[in-house]
């Protein structure tokens, strides 16, 4: 039982005897001094306030973006609630929506489609008290809006139409992560390539290309943290595998891993992860690589060429943009 049910044993402060230290009293004055370094001295310009409405305007909820990859390709916007401004943060918008908005390729903000990254906005330019939401080539500011909130992107595969895959349709989202993309595969894929177990660094002539997944980073100083996961089996006697992680048409791969060293037809798991510096704001593409140091064919998501466990068994690339 809680207080004031069961308040406990009181003791009673002696006059004279007992005291506390200044530092933890709360006085009147004390509770003013707090309330000035939160919200400005009363009757005063409220310089502190802007940073207290700067901090709300940088968070929502909702607006989670994904896409539908069929014969109609469409984006979508989940519920959406928050704050949207002009850009020099001096107006502020409150706007809500309970419901799924699907973009179709009229939403562009200006232009004709295009082959590359496009970022999805809520905007606040009407009157009303829901979001519009529209998509831009820009990363900055959508063309025709003067309220607007950056909330996702993606990347479009043909130009004049809207073309995208549901694995490169992401929301920005909130804490360290800003932006993740990912791509998972239970297909069988088999290749013979070899890769060489050597103190040389895996190259992009090397194995058989398994995996890819693009990535259009929000900053060039920000960070990517790259998960490659890669079930693959062989036929020779006690393989050994490399996978290797490459970018874009770079001959060099710029993270390797080793696995293998089991019976033939055994499937193993490589699986490692690699930090770097996005160093761009332009769409790069990832490539996973891999094959058997000696010869035979090699299986990824099955044994020998064929599947295993009904295609739950898969492989996988996460990319993952992290602020500086």
């Amino acid at each position: 039982m809680g207080y004031p049910e069961d308040a406990g044993t009181i003791t009673p402060l002696v006059d004279g005897t007992d005291y506390m230290e200044d530092d933890n009293v709360n006085t009147v004055v004390t509770e003013l001094e707090a309330t000035k370094t939160l919200m400005g001295i009363p009757g005063a310009a409220q310089s502190h306030l802007a940073t207290i409405l700067d901090m709300l305007a940088d968070n929502y909820t909702g607006g989670r973006c994904y896409g539908v990859d069929g014969t109609t390709d469409e984006v979508y916007v989940g519920a959406f609630s928050g704050i949207i401004s002009n850009a020099a943060g001096s107006i502020r918008k409150p706007r809500r929506i309970t419901t799924v908005t699907t973009l179709t390729a009229s939403d562009l903000d200006t232009g004709a489609m295009a082959v590359g990254a496009y970022y999805i906005y809520a905007t606040a330019d009407t009157a009303a008290s829901t979001p519009v939401f529209k998509f831009s080539a820009s990363a900055t500011t959508p063309t025709g809006y003067t309220y607007y909130k950056r909330i996702g992107w993606f990347y479009n595969e043909t130009a004049s139409v809207l073309d995208v895959t549901k694995l490169q349709v992401s929301s920005f989202t909130g804490g360290g992560n800003i932006n993740q993309v990912f791509f998972q595969t239970g297909a069988v894929a088999t290749g013979t390539t070899l890769m060489v177990r050597d103190d040389t660094i895996p190259q992009i002539t090397e194995g058989d290309e398994y995996m890819t997944l693009a990535i259009t980073p929000t900053s060039a100083t920000n960070k990517l943290k790259i998960d490659v996961v890669l079930a693959i089996t062989n036929a020779a006697t006690t393989p050994s595998f490399v996978a290797g992680l490459f970018q874009d048409a770079t001959t060099n791969a710029i993270a390797a891993q080793h696995g293998g060293g089991v019976d033939a037809n055994t499937p193993v798991v490589i699986s490692f992860t690699h930090f770097m510096t996005a160093g761009t704001t332009s769409a790069t593409t990832f490539k996973v690589r891999a094959g058997c140091t000696a010869s035979g064919t090699t299986t990824v998501n099955g044994t020998a060429g064929g599947r295993l466990y009904g295609g739950v068994m898969a492989s996988s690339i996460t990319i993952t943009e992290e602020a500086a």
